[in-house]
């Protein structure tokens, strides 16, 4: 009965998943250069059995060395004011409103320690 639980759940986690693909792509894949590098961490993922954090190293580094190569095309910020201003949308992100929002030491240290809270909770339970 739990198995055919799961069964019929598929089809619902797919799309949430499929929905959140498409407003992360939209956000995230500005150019082509963008579009391909998914492109071959989807392949290198699923066809290659390359392990996520490999891919995920692979991509801070492709990064890292994009941006001081050629920067206009790792730029998504200054392409996301681009899009706005073209098409006068009521916002824009600017550089220094990126910078604020980095989070401080110890922000990430409270999120760090509720996550590993809220992470150890289950396995609590379940030990008891």
């Amino acid at each position: 009965m739990v198995q055919a639980l799961f069964y019929g759940l598929k089809p619902a986690v797919l799309a949430i998943v499929i929905e959140a693909v498409i407003r992360i792509g939209r956000q995230a894949l500005k150019n082509r250069l963008m579009v391909l590098l998914s492109g071959l961490a989807f392949v290198g993922i699923f066809f290659v059995n390359i392990p996520f954090p490999v891919i995920v190293l692979t991509a801070g580094l492709i990064s890292y060395l994009g941006g001081k190569v050629r920067l206009e095309a790792f730029d998504v910020i200054r392409q996301r004011e681009i899009q706005a201003t073209d098409e006068d949308e009521a916002y824009v992100i600017t550089d220094s409103l990126a910078q604020a929002r980095k989070p401080s030491l110890g922000y990430a240290a409270r999120v760090a320690i509720i996550g590993l809270l809220f992470w150890s909770l289950p396995l609590l339970v379940s030990w008891l």
